[in-house]
């Protein structure tokens, strides 16, 4: 896949399957799916329908059975251990099902930490999450 495209991120044909005793289980299966930059997008669908196993393979987490996830146009199969590690930290932002937030710290504050970890400057720290805080804070309100 050629870069820039416009396309952040982008699945494949994707296929996730667990084998659990003689069942297979089709986490996700056969799956296409193209997220342009700085596009929001929500997935949505019933417990146990493969959101989240599509996530952690979009995100590096975990490595689809079959197909191919780019980011960025470089496929995450092909990345070594260090490339993920820095596609993670700089590259993706995840909130989990069970949040893994820090209680004594505000949200503002736990969405700027891992910024703060990868030593990214104030004020582009401030437009990172910028987007993602007013998003927050209008769906609390």
């Amino acid at each position: 896949m050629p870069k820039g495209n416009g396309s952040a991120v982008r699945a494949e044909r994707v296929s996730r399957h667990y084998q659990m005793g003689s069942a297979l289980i089709r986490a996700v299966d056969d799956v296409t799916l193209e997220v342009r930059a700085g596009e929001f997008l929500a997935l949505l669908g019933s417990s146990g329908s493969g959101k989240s196993t599509l996530l952690n393979l979009m995100a590096g987490l975990d490595r689809p059975t079959s197909g191919a996830i780019f980011a960025q146009g470089r496929n995450l199969s092909e990345m070594n251990p260090l490339d993920l590690a820095r596609y993670r930290s700089r590259t993706v932002g995840m909130v989990f099902q069970s949040f893994n937030l820090l209680p004594r710290m505000t949200l503002e504050e736990n969405i700027e930490l891992p910024l703060r970890l990868a030593e990214v400057d104030r004020g582009e720290r401030a437009g990172g999450y910028g987007k993602l805080w007013s998003v927050c804070v209008s769906k609390s309100v």
